[in-house]
């Protein structure tokens, strides 16, 4: 949507499903007991070097990575041993988390 607004055409997007940031309809899931409210369990979003060069494109990069994190490496834990840390790629590479609710609201 956004790419096909940018070459100047008009574009309407609908979401098939109810706004995930509403908790109007809360429900609890019996057999977990959970909320089911996609606000509640949401996970951040990590962006890699592809999804970054999307952004760019689209325009929307430096508003993105204004309001991420950024997550150069995994931390492994492991039972009865120290923690390790593994690199997500060569040394510079870099993933960038950003919670879906901050991508929502730009």
């Amino acid at each position: 949507a956004v790419f096909l607004s940018n070459l100047g055409m008009h574009v309407d997007v609908y979401e098939k499903r109810a706004d995930p940031q509403s908790n109007d309809n809360e429900t609890i899931n019996s057999q977990f007991g959970s909320s089911a409210s996609a606000v509640k369990r949401s996970i951040n979003l990590a962006l890699s070097h592809r999804g970054i060069l999307a952004l760019k494109e689209a325009g929307l990069v430096d508003k993105i990575l204004k309001n991420a994190v950024q997550m150069p490496r995994r931390v492994i834990h492991t039972m009865n041993k120290p923690e390790m840390e593994q690199p997500y790629g060569e040394k510079g590479d870099t993933l960038w988390s950003i919670s879906r609710h901050t991508i929502n609201d730009l």
